[in-house]
């Protein structure tokens, strides 16, 4: 018969007041028996002590009134408050569980890390001292009686208010082989995500910098930033520190990234080198701050070192308000090209460029004004100003048998300056532009014991044109698209420089297939037709002349594993001038997507001239093979050229102590001024230490070190 007894009873009866404990130690076991002699209370079977937050189980406990000593046996475990857990063979300890020595000890972190030592010390209730100690978060079995890796040590202090572990004279071992001494090694718990040290090192080769290494180091700063720094070396020479900051503030955040090359080791004669700030902050009354700046000081630095294939960097700073109806805009933005054939002179930067719309339901319908300033300037061309107004109305209504009737109305002013081109000769140039238009959906819906259909049809009937300037310079909307999305917008050009002008037919059939058991099919077929066509719409657009191409876009999804997309247009005659796919398959243990774009050649883009003919392929792949390996791959290919433009793969070997992964790839082609070349990396994460969580990752069947 199980036995509960609270401990303060008998230290009433049997100690001085003045030795009673401010708080009482409960003691439970299958049997308890008082020693009046020695004044010991022996507790025996499935024995569990409680004081304060902290529990101890053993199957044999004995305690000494007069001195206040505890001594456990067998089996032990002693829970603290912090979730760290002490396994041991024996044990003498204060009443408070505070101070005392322990043989056999074993020290468990969050169920990961564990410490195994000949004995251990226990003082100031926060610190456990392990003497002789081997520590790993790798599990043992006697078939594999050494784990992956592991840290001996002559001593490990655990700080449990700090939740961090000091090791003295420590080796790291894998597979039983020593591979690094550190005389002192701080490492933090699991869990812990912002500890100050130095992080788990990444290796990389290159044909560029040849083999480097990088091992960061963090550095809280307080409670809301920290700081980590990067030497990144290499045996060409190259020194390259990277750093990043970051900084919660009251009102939002920060985050600095950049890199400074001190030695290139490629004979530059110059400082190398880029920087980005990121943030966001909440300016009071809605309003909302948002950065993001971006800059390099050359066009090949990026790739030369793998930090990024960017061929443009855009640099943004913007104040913006969101409201129920309403949403205003004001931002500036720079643009730095690192193509070749690209003058950065040529590129504008926007000062101001401001955004405004306003929503209201007036006349039975939907009633917007937008305005809009937006200057352009160049070191080299032409600079712009343009102020822009306008308001739309549409209203919806649903007549006999379902048929849905808008009526759509807009009307679009742009004021423009232009200087430092002749072309125009610095006058103002005035234009207007009203638009009108109806539309009638009739959707269809069918619902049978297998699936819903519904099919609608639409038809849209606009008219536009333009009064006063008619030649503009086209700044925003050089490449129009012109696909399911927009194939009933009011104009299909990207921005307001261009307008879509006369009369024209927008016509078009959705359907859609849901199906109960996961699995959809949606698809849509559409055209343009116009009394006169848009000079401004190349022939590659698919929207030139008085009929466009056909646009045609479907998509399958099977529950949530497999998703299937494509559109594409094409003439009557079935030739098509634009293709698109997308194919994604998701399992536990496999995926794998492809895609595919085509684009025609077209010389009859009137601001860009010939643009060749794009023709691409891509796939990529992961396979876990075993529970413990898994293989990546990807390939991209240029149909159009004949030429492969990347291939690479990976294996990673992840269990509950450690994920490891190697990739190589292979660029094939010139990138922003950089050859083609190969590149291997090679990190590796220990689990259980600090942060780091082996997600995803199988662990052994047994434990322990």
């Amino acid at each position: 018969m199980r036995v509960l007894l609270g401990l303060w009873v008998f230290l009433l009866a049997a100690l001085p007041v003045a030795a009673q404990q401010d708080a009482p130690v409960a003691l439970f076991a299958d049997s308890i028996r008082y020693d009046t002699g020695t004044r010991t209370i022996v507790a025996e079977g499935n024995v569990e002590a409680f004081y304060q937050e902290a529990r101890l189980s053993a199957d044999r406990i004995r305690y000494n009134t007069a001195t206040e000593r505890l001594q456990a046996q067998g089996q032990i475990r002693l829970e603290g408050p912090s979730g760290v857990v002490i396994l041991a063979d024996l044990a003498e300890l204060s009443a408070d569980f505070r101070e005392g020595l322990i043989t056999g000890a074993r020290l468990i972190l969050d169920q990961q890390f564990q410490v195994a030592a000949v004995e251990a010390g226990r003082t100031q209730g926060k610190f456990n001292t392990l003497y002789r100690t081997v520590a790993s978060s790798c599990s043992v079995c006697e078939d594999a009686p050494r784990p992956i890796w592991r840290i001996r040590a002559t001593n490990v202090t655990h700080d449990e208010e700090a939740r961090r572990l000091y090791f003295r004279n420590a080796w790291v071992d894998i597979f039983g082989i020593p591979v690094l001494y550190v005389p002192r090694l701080r490492v933090p718990e699991p869990g812990v995500e912002r500890a100050g040290g130095f992080l788990v090192p990444s290796f990389a080769t290159s044909d560029v910098f040849g083999f480097a290494a990088r091992v960061p180091y963090f550095q809280p700063l307080g409670d809301h930033a920290d700081i980590t720094l990067t030497p990144f070396v290499a045996t060409s020479g190259a020194i390259i520190v990277e750093n990043e900051y970051r900084q919660r503030f009251a009102a939002g955040e920060l985050l600095a990234d950049g890199a400074i090359a001190l030695n290139d080791g490629l004979d530059a004669q110059k400082i190398r080198g880029f920087g980005t700030l990121t943030g966001s902050f909440d300016l009071g009354g809605d309003y909302v701050l948002d950065l993001g700046l971006a800059g390099v000081t050359d066009r090949s630095f990026l790739g030369q070192f793998d930090f990024s294939d960017e061929d443009r960097l855009t640099s943004t700073i913007s104040v913006n308000r969101t409201g129920n109806n309403s949403y205003l805009d004001i931002r500036a933005e720079a643009y730095q090209t690192l193509r070749d054939d690209e003058d950065q002179g040529a590129i504008p930067f926007a000062l101001p460029n401001v955004s405004y719309r306003k929503l209201w339901n007036r006349a039975g319908g939907t009633l917007a004004l937008d305005a809009g300033l937006l200057t352009l300037l160049r070191t080299d061309g032409l600079d712009v100003v343009r102020g822009e107004a306008g308001m739309d109305w549409t209203g919806t209504r649903t007549m006999a048998y379902g048929v849905q009737a808008t009526g759509l109305a807009r009307f679009d002013g742009q004021l423009y300056s232009v200087y430092d081109d002749a072309d125009f000769g610095g006058n103002v140039l005035v234009r207007t532009t009203p638009t009108v238009g109806a539309e009638l959906r009739w959707p269809w819906a069918r619902v049978t014991r297998n699936a819903t259909h519904v099919i609608q049809p639409i038809t849209q009937v606009l008219y536009s044109d333009i009064l006063g300037d008619e030649e503009v310079p086209n700044e925003d909307s050089l490449l129009p698209e012109f696909d399911e999305n927009n194939l009933f917008s009011l104009s299909r050009f990207p921005g307001s420089d261009a307008q879509e002008t006369g009369f024209r037919l927008n016509t078009g059939v959705s359907y859609t297939r849901y199906d109960p058991s996961g699995w959809n099919l949606s698809g849509t077929l559409g055209r343009v037709f116009r009394t006169t066509p848009v000079p401004d719409f190349s022939v590659g657009s698919g929207l030139s002349g008085e009929s466009s191409d056909y646009v045609v876009a479907t998509t399958l999804g099977l529950a949530d594993r497999f998703t299937a997309t494509g559109r594409g247009l094409f003439d009557s005659d079935l030739e098509f001038t634009r293709a698109e796919y997308e194919m994604l398959y998701t399992a536990e243990g496999f995926d794998f997507g492809t895609s595919y774009t085509f684009l025609s050649e077209d010389d009859s883009n009137p601001d860009l001239g010939l643009i060749p003919e794009r023709q691409e392929v891509a796939l990529n792949s992961r396979y876990r093979i075993t529970p413990h390996w898994e293989l990546t791959g990807e390939w991209r290919y240029d149909i159009a050229e004949s030429e492969s433009i990347f291939v690479g793969g990976g294996i990673t070997f992840g269990n509950e102590c450690i994920v490891a992964a190697l990739s190589l790839g292979r660029v094939l082609t010139d990138v922003n001024s950089v050859p083609p070349r190969t590149k291997v990396s090679f990190e590796v994460s220990l689990t259980g230490i600090g942060a780091d969580k082996s997600e995803g990752w199988p662990g052994g069947v047994c434990r322990g070190i």
